[in-house]
């Protein structure tokens, strides 16, 4: 991780744009080429930033949280696992494209 602006003297948050931080990618040539990116946003109210950082830091501990009461991943692995087929005890019958 690295970050494109400079530390503001004054405000100890976010300065000027480094130049340096520029970057670009290599075309492939061979295979297949993987990329992830993970943006994160500040804006010059770094009070305000931390504020809404909190909240989302919140909201997903809140979420993994639900989420072990609620084995839902489970729950897809034995559907997926079983064949996933339900249609045997159903009058539907699946669609085929």
């Amino acid at each position: 991780m690295w970050y494109n602006h400079l530390v503001s003297n004054t405000t100890g948050w976010l300065g000027p744009l480094d130049v340096m931080s520029y970057h670009g990618g290599c075309d492939v040539i061979e295979g297949t080429k993987w990329a992830a990116n993970n943006w994160i946003n500040a804006g010059v109210d770094r009070e305000a930033d931390f504020k809404v950082w909190e909240q989302a830091r919140l909201m997903e501990e809140d979420f993994l949280e639900r989420m072990k009461r609620y084995p839902w991943e489970e729950e897809t692995h034995e559907k997926e696992n079983d064949g996933g087929n339900d249609t045997q005890n159903s009058s539907e019958q699946p669609v085929i494209n």
